[in-house]
């Protein structure tokens, strides 16, 4: 069960897990793989006055950056896979029901409750990392944090980088 304990601010997270067609050499690879030819991303921002705009930023400049973090990554295990899956929220997972798993009356959690959900979560973040691998069909596979503390970690962190590769996004909100 992942319930957040202690100080929680309004800034969020992401990991991204990423299949890639092939291993890129250089940050130009990354960039073909991730943008094809297209030379800017462009994306929803904000302006000083808090209203949204259309920004834009050199695809070279976001594959540096995925480059980079590949440069730092050994070849992730499946543990290591659903470890990240499992740190946080992914789409289509099953739903966590605290008025089932919590009695007010008792002041306790149902236990009965939690090993049940803690086994759907499980076999579900197992089908999706097997959905996911089969998919990729041998690809090489990389991991990405993000977070929302700056434009450029925003922009990495919501605004589809990785939306022409297969992949998976774990949100740690």
């Amino acid at each position: 069960m992942k319930i957040r304990q202690g100080f929680v601010s309004n800034s969020s997270s992401s990991s991204f897990i990423v299949a890639f067609d092939s291993a890129p050499k250089t940050a130009e690879d990354v960039k073909h793989q991730m943008f094809g030819n297209d030379e800017n991303f462009y994306f929803d921002s904000l302006d000083g006055n808090y209203n949204y705009i259309v920004a834009h930023c050199p695809t070279i400049d976001i594959a540096e950056d995925v480059f980079g973090q590949i440069g730092k990554q050994e070849t992730p295990s499946k543990e290591d896979l659903l470890d990240a899956i499992s740190s946080g929220t992914v789409e289509g997972e099953p739903k966590y029901d605290f008025n089932r798993a919590y009695n007010q009356e008792k002041k306790e959690f149902n236990s009965e409750y939690q090993e049940k959900y803690d086994k759907k979560c499980k076999l579900f973040y197992e089908n999706l990392l097997n959905g996911f691998i089969s998919e990729s069909k041998n690809k090489p596979i990389y991991v990405f944090n993000y977070s929302d503390h700056s434009a450029w970690g925003s922009m990495m962190e919501h605004d589809g980088i990785f939306d022409n590769l297969n992949y998976i996004r774990v949100s740690q909100h």
